[in-house]
């Protein structure tokens, strides 16, 4: 391939669509862009010996990010896990009764009587008293259709304006997509707008990680690239192409009979999609261009639909409240509640919801990457390899997703582990692994031999969950103290968050009926390990519950629904924003949400 001079391995890899795990959008700080070169090896920076081990070192294994790329080099891409990551794709959500935004008239056109009437004159006596704006595209489609279809054809009609004329009678053809383009994932969903069923889904990895994992480097990516917005917005396009051309593919629908898509996501991934600068919500006070709902034309993002295809985008909240959110409060209807539900969409950045009918309020908080495996010394996406779930008596017992032995572990299974390693007392309240010599005496023997590490540099104190045999690559598995402190940062973001909501709702944890996790970590996480560690607050799990992707569920709704659509509206201005930027008391909070419960009631 083609390599410009100067570049890095990195870059030539994006540049030519070559999977290599850039979490810090190449800035040497997360050490996940780890290669293995054959040929010319650069000797390894600063930044590389605090990342790779040694043993790495000496066989060839540099940090992508760091080494220029050279011709005749060979190189593989060492990431975590080498199975198809884990997507959610679905969601519990409600039943709704379809009334889209087309609606299809099958009609019997008089025939010709000879007396020079227009085609257009003899539709509109069928259609009798009802008004419709013509359009030019679809009055093109009438001679055809007339033609190949004598005396019936159907019309297609968006509010009052003609979208299509098709021959004969497709009044049950009608078809539409729904996306939920999330920072990790993307996942589309293809439903028939006649019935509301859903006939394919199809989910993938969101192509922009490659230019860093969460929202901020990516907004440093458009600010510090002049060609950085296309580049992101031409690539998530790419991807929801994939997946159109996978599900009609699928199916087998003809894809002209596709008239509407709606899209969900965060406020950052709206503007991405949209090819809007999104540069304000890099800086104080995070404003984004627009909060409206948009209605344009799918070719218009060069999606691949026919020109009778319009997508909705829903509304956003505000700051990095997205409507993502608003897709998933659509679904829990937590706006028309009586009684006051807590919901909690966990990514990298989390969005919270607290209130009911009579107030609703809702933040957002930098919650970091974390939760999805991300800065975590092992860390991995949710995908084959990955330790999803850890359980802890008198030694560990690890799930690993497909089997076999692990690559890393993902945030499901961390949060797991530190759960586990607090009631083992291996971890302090405040977060400190213990040396062995530290324990207790009735600590397991077995617990005390997987504390490892001198907590030296290059000896990181470390708790080892997995060691798994003839792999180099990852010759363990373990939590380490900065894994512990990259948690409790995440965990401490998203319990202060809380606090303040409950604080501004003037209500205490038992006032709470409901904790809703949404989202895919949201419904893999245990929910008693995640009260365990404080991330949510310590009510009895029958008061907990997981309900998927409910944004794309939501996206779901505003499809197959006008009066669902027009909620979702009512939705985002019912909501009060709670900035938590700023506020003294989100500090102290996040200060004090730092330490672990000592036990749960």
């Amino acid at each position: 391939m083609d390599i410009a001079p100067g570049q890095t391995l990195l870059e030539a890899a994006h540049q030519h669509g070559l999977g290599v795990s850039s979490v810090c959008a190449g800035r040497g700080t997360c050490g996940k862009c780890r290669v293995l070169i054959h040929g010319q090896v650069d000797e390894p920076d600063a930044v590389e010996r605090l990342h790779l081990s040694q043993h790495d070192l000496d066989r060839g294994v540099r940090l992508a990010c760091r080494t220029q790329a050279r011709p005749g080099q060979v190189i593989r891409s060492l990431r975590a896990g080498g199975g198809r990551a884990r997507i959610l794709k679905g969601g519990k959500g409600r039943p709704v009764v379809p009334a889209p935004n087309v609606r299809k008239v099958c009609i019997a056109v008089p025939p010709d009587d000879q007396d020079g009437s227009a085609d257009w004159n003899r539709v509109a006596q069928a259609l009798g008293d009802e008004t419709v704006e013509l359009a030019l595209t679809p009055l093109r489609q009438l001679p055809s259709a007339l033609k190949d279809s004598p005396g019936e054809i159907t019309l297609a009609l968006r509010g009052g304006r003609l979208v299509s004329v098709e021959a004969g009678n497709t009044s049950l053809r009608q078809y539409g997509f729904a996306f939920d383009i999330g920072t990790t994932t993307v996942v589309g969903y293809l439903l028939d707008l006649t019935n509301g069923r859903e006939i394919a889904v199809a989910s993938g990895l969101n192509p922009q990680g490659a230019y860093g994992s969460d929202l901020v480097s990516r907004l440093s990516f458009v600010q510090e690239r002049a060609e950085g917005l296309s580049i992101l917005q031409q690539s998530i396009v790419v991807l929801m192409n994939r997946l159109i051309d996978e599900m009609v593919e699928e199916s087998g629908i003809d894809r002209s009979y596709v008239y509407e898509m709606t899209v969900a996501g965060n406020v950052v991934m709206h503007h991405l999609l949209l090819g809007i600068d999104p540069s304000g919500m890099a800086r104080a006070p995070y404003a984004p261009v627009i909060l409206d709902p948009l209605d344009l034309p799918a070719a218009e993002l060069g999606l691949h639909l026919g020109r009778q295809a319009q997508v909705h985008v829903l509304p956003n909240i505000a700051g990095f409240v997205g409507a993502d959110m608003v897709g998933t409060l659509l679904t829990t209807l937590t706006h028309q509640s009586t009684a006051i539900q807590l919901v909690i969409d966990l990514g990298t950045n989390g969005e919270i919801a607290l209130g009911s009918r009579d107030r609703l309020l809702v933040c957002s908080t930098a919650a970091g990457p974390a939760f999805e495996g991300a800065r975590i010394r092992h860390g991995m996406r949710a995908a084959g390899g990955a330790i999803d779930r850890v359980r802890i008596d008198k030694d560990v017992h690890c799930h690993v997703i497909d089997g076999g032995a692990p690559a890393g572990i993902c945030g499901s299974g961390l949060v797991d582990a530190i759960a586990g390693m607090l009631d083992s007392g291996v971890v302090t309240p405040s977060g400190r692994l213990l040396r062995a010599a530290q324990l207790k005496p009735d600590i397991a023997p077995r617990l005390r031999a997987r504390i490892r590490g001198s907590g030296q540099p290059g000896d990181d104190l470390r708790f080892v969950l997995s060691i798994p045999g003839g792999s180099h690559d990852h010759p363990e598995v373990a939590v380490t103290q900065q894994d512990i402190r990259e948690l409790q940062m995440a965990k401490g973001a998203v319990s202060a968050g809380i606090q303040v909501l409950k604080k501004e709702l003037g209500i205490e944890d038992e006032e709470i009926d409901q904790v809703i996790l949404a989202g895919a970590f949201g419904t893999f996480v245990s929910a008693e390990s995640a009260r365990r560690i404080g991330l949510i607050p310590p009510l009895p799990l029958d008061r907990i519950r997981a309900i998927g992707n409910a944004a794309g569920f939501g996206a779901q709704l505003a499809l197959l629904s006008t009066v669902e659509r027009g909620m979702a509206g009512l939705v985002a201005r019912q909501s009060e924003h709670v900035r938590l930027s700023g506020r003294t008391d989100f500090q102290s909070l996040f200060i004090e949400a730092l330490q672990f419960p000592s036990s749960i009631p």
